[in-house]
């Protein structure tokens, strides 16, 4: 195990080192609220992108990759080092194009590592003995959570009926640590209806990838406007509210099949909803800063005022 964290500790500096990229301090975690992502791709120099294609031809000089049958394979993206499935063409993290000779050997379960409690340079905000909440280390948005269960599930596909309360308690600590975050543009209460409380649950994407690029069952819970829209793609992405559906009413996750006109119907829709949210999230904090920077005049003058000596 302390060799597998090692390798991938290595990988990841390799990679940002390719790319031209300062690796985060040691032992700085990012803030709640901040993603401590890097810098994004499209800022890069010409010669930072240079760099990553010359890496990338290096890799081809060498020949295909003999890959061991037992072994977990994954894209690793050059430009932020996430880690990512082979099925995908970008980074699901930053958006960077991918190419076949970004796939690497990965650790087989970075997660378990977690669980046993080494430090996996994760941010964590919760632990008990059947749950871990920590912060995504490629963020797509400032508040980007992971949530795995202790136990090792490898995929939605090992899930049965019986798994409905142990996802239903990963959700909701995800949406306890965004309540905890107090994020003063998220409101508490309904702007419509003050009497209910605000439904952050609506608000925020949770769900599954699938296939994974980590062989541990982990439940991605994202608080919008977010850093692209290469996010949440179909037919990889399932809502946990689908993953939900069709284990109480089927015991068993039905996988999206691409070209079968309903799933695709409910991936668009999906993809469609967290866009909107996206859209959303990011006109409250705009109408939040406005409110903040009208009242700023008022504050400073009240200030003035008591400041002033009496006459």
């Amino acid at each position: 195990m302390a060799e597998q964290l090692d390798a991938a500790v290595a990988l990841e500096k390799k990679l940002q080192a390719q790319a031209a990229l300062p690796a985060p301090a040691a032992g700085v975690p990012a803030a709640a609220g901040e993603s401590g992502a890097p810098a994004a791709w499209k800022s890069f120099t010409p010669d930072q992108l240079a760099a990553i294609e010359t890496a990338r031809a290096a890799d081809r000089a060498k020949g295909p990759l003999v890959r061991d049958p037992k072994g977990t394979y994954g894209l690793i993206c050059r430009a932020c080092a996430k880690p990512n499935s082979v099925d995908v063409s970008f980074c699901t993290g930053c958006s960077f194009p991918s190419q076949p000779e970004d796939v690497q050997r990965l650790p087989d379960n970075i997660f378990g590592l977690l669980v046993q409690g080494q430090d996996i340079g994760a941010v964590v905000r919760f632990r008990d003995a059947s749950s871990i909440v920590f912060d995504d280390k490629y963020p797509v948005s400032a508040n980007h959570l992971d949530v795995i269960p202790t136990e090792v599930y490898l995929d939605i596909t090992v899930l049965g009926r019986e798994h409905v309360p142990m996802l239903e308690r990963l959700h909701e600590l995800a949406l306890e640590e965004f309540r905890l975050r107090k994020l003063p543009w998220l409101p508490a209460t309904d702007p419509e209806d003050p009497a209910k409380p605000f439904d952050l649950a609506g608000l925020v994407t949770s769900g599954y990838n699938y296939p994974v690029s980590v062989k541990h069952l982990h439940l991605h819970a994202v608080l919008p406007p977010f850093k692209h829209e290469k996010v949440f793609q179909y037919p990889r992405w399932h809502s946990h509210a689908k993953v939900l559906r069709d284990l109480r009413e089927k015991g068993k996750v039905q996988l999206y099949v691409q070209g079968n006109p309903e799933d695709d119907a409910e991936g668009a829709a999906e993809y469609q909803r967290a866009m909107d949210n996206s859209q959303r999230a990011k006109k409250m904090q705009e109408d939040f800063e406005a409110k903040q920077a009208a009242a700023a005049p008022a504050v400073a003058a009240e200030g003035d005022a008591a400041a002033a000596p009496a006459s």
